[in-house]
């Protein structure tokens, strides 16, 4: 049995499914937040989940009572190994760990790691990280494998609700709106103010625009479609969508955060995008990695200031000016790799 953890968002959880998918849900079982997304998510894959409780804003007291927590739930459950995929919540779980001896290992996605990765670097036995430069700002005594950042192999089945249905399946090319899990506040703006510059495009539109951004503009309704004259719906605003491999499939270019899975979600499809990283995330990462992605091809970087500037003729523009991508990620056997070579590495004691 092998414990997974990961922060609250999609972008920590979904590595983490990837790899619980390769192990099998009777090989693992996941430790969850009680009060975020992450529970939610992988109850929805169908894996076990231990939820404990971390309170960030006790701040020492928070983490001691979910180390406590933590620290209960490993010596119950005895798990062979801990697999940690960043974010602040996975910190009491890897002390707890480190505690009863058992073997760390540490997912990274970004190219500069994480702040809670970088301080348990110490702790793992093994950090797997997507990209090759990480390496540099991490101990140099710890062993760093670039193996790449695990895509799930299979998708919760969503099909599109009937009524937005068509403009998945329309003749005109789709334009895929994702924010992350989260959704992204200037993205949902640029969307909703210029909805008659996109109807007077060619393009449809599906605009996941993660549930507190969607609620606050639409109420409690499922979707909001926007038709153009005819009565075609032609936009399709959405609280979220679990289903993205049909979404991916259908897209003809994604506008898109640049969080690292949603980056090797989009080179696993092969889906071409503009990536408008956020501003404020922590230590820049969003910039250096949507950098990397554009200088691979497949991808344009606008900042989210010029992005809200911008007329959609000319977010068209820079789609259509988007380079081939020059090295496709091979994202198929990462989370077999990875997995594999965690079981070579605790193969004493399994």
């Amino acid at each position: 049995m092998i414990a997974l953890c990961g922060g609250g968002t999609g972008g920590h959880i979904y590595p983490a499914i990837a790899l619980a998918q390769e192990l099998g849900g009777e090989n693992c079982f996941f430790i969850t937040s009680q009060d975020r997304v992450d529970s939610e998510i992988v109850r929805r894959y169908g894996f076990q989940t231990v939820p404990i409780a971390f309170n960030k804003k006790r701040k020492m007291w928070g983490l001691f009572a979910a180390i406590r927590q933590a620290n209960s739930v490993l010596k119950t459950r005895q798990p062979r190994a801990v697999i940690a995929t960043g974010g602040y919540f996975t910190l009491p779980v890897i002390i707890a760990a480190e505690w009863q001896k058992i073997p760390i290992f540490i997912l990274e996605q970004n190219i500069l790691p994480g702040r809670v990765n970088r301080l348990a670097a110490r702790f793992a036995r093994v950090i797997y990280t997507a990209f090759t430069e990480s390496s540099r700002f991490l101990p140099k005594k710890v062993q760093v494998k670039p193996l790449g950042n695990p895509v799930r192999s299979t998708y919760v089945s969503e099909p599109p609700a009937a009524d937005w249905r068509p403009i998945v399946e329309s003749n005109r090319p789709m334009m895929l709106v994702i924010g992350g899990s989260q959704g992204a506040a200037a993205l949902n703006r640029y969307i909703i103010e210029r909805k008659s510059e996109f109807l007077a495009s060619d393009w449809n539109v599906v605009h996941l625009m993660g549930q507190g951004g969607y609620h606050k503009e639409f109420g409690d309704t499922p979707f909001s479609l926007v038709s153009d004259e005819s009565g075609t719906p032609r936009v399709a605003h959405l609280p979220y969508f679990e289903g993205m491999d049909l979404l991916y499939r259908h897209a003809k270019v994604a506008i898109a955060r640049a969080g690292a899975t949603t980056l090797a979600e989009l080179r696993h499809f092969q889906l071409p995008a503009v990536l408008v990283p956020f501003p404020f995330a922590k230590d820049d990462h969003q910039r250096i990695n949507a950098e990397v992605a554009e200088a691979q091809g497949g991808a344009t970087v606008i900042s989210e200031a010029d992005l809200l500037k911008l007329p959609v003729p000319g977010l068209i523009a820079r789609i259509h000016g988007i380079s081939p991508i020059e090295f496709p990620e091979n994202t198929e056997g990462v989370a077999k790799q990875i997995v594999a070579d965690i079981r070579k590495e605790i193969r004493p004691v399994i």
